[in-house]
């Protein structure tokens, strides 16, 4: 069949179909531009020449399909909306999803069942497949799939979430792909001038319904209506504020992960980027980053845990928890009556940033220390005592008094492997046990572990890599940090967002208390393991983290129930982080 070689451009009223046509069959172009009026619902094309077109008002025109195909639609016709059909390419299979069924023909088992699976949480659902025996269905629920790149898995993910439904998803012969969701869409290797009447549509204020493509990668660009005066979700506002994509490349930004909540809920998560700059793994909302820093709030919480079962009190001496030898004090300092609080608001005396050297000083410090370095996953990792003890096979300091405690704020790493020892001396267990098992099972946290191991509890698969500041994937793809309470967390986006929920309502879970209110209102007012700004209706608390070839950060607003996470495998982005953070409660207006 003879068909149309050049780019066909048809404008029309603001109530009919426009389109753009590169080489579709002939009489398809012709049937498209008798239809203009209509507003085409559906357009697909077969391998053999093939095609069916949809229009609003039911009708469908077809050539050259499957006869069991044109069976069902005829069926279908007078009794059932139809919204989309589409063809398995190199086999006579096919798809009809309408208004109250889904009917299928020579389609892969699997598929057939995650289909029915998929239309009975949800009929607005979305199907497609590749040429290379790939499939997707995706709902607003949840995204079944086989043999589809993951860039655009993770894509499709990041746009169902929000106020506008998956429109379709192409995939061309060349492996080129594209994700439409109303007036946004993503591309990757799609023919030059398909994306750039795309871009025409967008900038023309029309909205794109569909994009079918043909085996010989012709396609068609399908627009119906003006782009709906409605607000953006969210996330697609952050996406366009931040330039998340081009802001990545320019920062050799490798992966990032972004979660936030709203009346004290986890609302939406996207996941931009890669788990490895060396593969083309893309990160998933279950990839799990070094979270740094964000550790010492985690470690606070826990504290307040042993607080709420009657273990620990903050307002007591730590001698009553730990052997005067495990933290010692410089000549010049008179006392070393320290209570944990002190220790979680950073004013216990003990070494920490502009504190630390040179070492046996009490005062005319420099400005370093404070921080961890973690070991390779080829060194003889330190026990927490030979840390504390400052031993050789320790790549740091002993830790002791450097300074009178509650005498001045010196943020201090130190301090808080002090209390990840009191925490075990407490428990009787190694931190990383019990927390997952009294802390992460009960908070939702089920991708969260300190273990120094930790592919001994996760697959590497799902761990991300740490990245230097030029985009490359650091010796050993992460650091190890024994210091767990301080830097050694690893966790996701959404499990980190669990712990701010609890802050937000006060320690409470469910309904049930699991940290006491008013400890919960100290933790805030005394900034322990968080640090504050505002009050009243406009206090929130954060806190950012550093390990080598991983940032983050956190933000909460317990007034407003809201919160936001960030966390990036990257070294590059330095304080992006921070700005990203600040999008968003703009955004919000928090």
């Amino acid at each position: 069949m003879k068909q149309i070689l050049c780019v066909i451009t048809l404008m029309m009223s603001v109530h009919g179909t426009q389109f753009f046509n590169s080489n579709i069959p002939q009489n398809a172009h012709n049937k498209m531009r008798s239809l203009q009026q209509s507003q085409i619902r559906s357009l697909a094309f077969t391998d053999k020449s093939g095609w069916v077109i949809v229009t609003k008002d039911n009708h469908y025109f077809c050539e050259n399909i499957p006869i069991t195909c044109q069976q069902q639609l005829s069926k279908c016709k007078n009794l059932e909306q139809i919204q989309c059909i589409t063809f398995v390419p190199e086999s006579d299979g096919w798809v009809i999803l309408t208004s109250n069924n889904v009917y299928s023909s020579d389609i892969p088992q699997q598929c057939q069942q995650q289909l029915t699976t998929a239309f009975s949480q949800d009929k607005n659902i979305l199907v497609s497949f590749t040429a290379t025996g790939g499939w997707i269905i995706a709902n607003s629920k949840q995204i079944f799939s086989h043999k589809i790149p993951e860039k655009c898995l993770q894509v499709i993910d990041n746009f169902r979430q929000g106020f506008r439904p998956l429109n379709c998803v192409t995939f061309f012969r060349n492996n080129g792909w594209l994700v439409l969701c109303g007036e946004h869409y993503f591309a990757s290797g799609i023919p030059d001038d398909c994306y750039w009447r795309l871009q025409e549509f967008r900038n023309q204020n029309r909205l794109v319904h569909a994009v079918a493509a043909t085996p010989e990668n012709g396609w068609s660009v399908i627009s119906n209506t003006n782009i709906p005066k409605k607000p953006l979700h969210p996330a697609r506002r952050f996406e366009e504020v931040s330039s998340i994509w081009s802001s990545m490349r320019d920062r050799n930004v490798q992966g990032l992960s972004v979660a936030v909540i709203v009346d004290n809920k986890v609302d939406w998560v996207c996941n931009y980027g890669v788990v490895d700059g060396k593969e083309s793994r893309y990160i998933k909302r279950d990839t799990i980053f070094q979270a740094a820093s964000l550790s010492k709030t985690f470690c606070a919480v826990s504290v307040l845990r042993l607080v709420q079962q009657q273990k620990l009190r903050l307002d007591a001496n730590i001698r009553l928890y730990l052997s005067n030898r495990f933290v010692g004090k410089r000549s010049c300092i008179a006392s070393n009556n320290v209570t944990i609080q002190q220790i979680l608001a950073h004013r216990s005396g003990i070494i920490g940033r502009g504190t630390t050297y040179p070492l046996g000083n009490c005062s005319n410090f420099n400005g370093d220390g404070g921080g961890f370095a973690g070991y390779s996953n080829t060194e003889n990792i330190p026990s927490i005592d030979s840390i504390l003890l400052g031993h050789p096979n320790s790549n740091s300091p002993r830790i002791e008094f450097s300074h009178t405690p509650d005498q001045r704020f010196s943020y201090s790493g130190a301090g808080y492997v002090v209390l990840q020892k009191i925490i075990e001396n407490t428990t009787k267990e190694p931190y990383h046990l019990w927390a997952k098992k009294s802390m992460f099972a009960n908070l939702g946290m089920k991708n969260s572990s300190f273990a120094t191991n930790i592919t001994s509890e996760f697959a590497e698969l799902r761990l991300a890599s740490g990245h230097d500041n030029y985009g490359s994937v650091i010796s050993g793809k992460r650091r190890i940090y024994p210091e767990s309470t301080a830097a050694g967390l690893y966790t996701t986006a959404f499990d980190l967002a669990n712990l701010i929920v609890l802050i937000n309502q006060k320690g409470q879970i469910n309904g049930q208390p699991f940290l006491h209110r008013n400890d919960v209102d100290i933790m805030l007012q005394k900034q322990l393991g968080v640090f504050t700004s505002g009050s009243g209706n406009y206090l929130s608390y954060s806190h950012s983290g550093s390990n080598a070839g991983f940032k983050s950060i956190y933000y909460g607003f317990p007034q407003q129930k809201s919160g936001v996470v960030i966390l990036c495998n990257s070294d590059g982005a330095g304080n992006w982080l921070e700005e990203l953070a600040k999008n968003i409660i703009s955004i919000y207006q928090w």
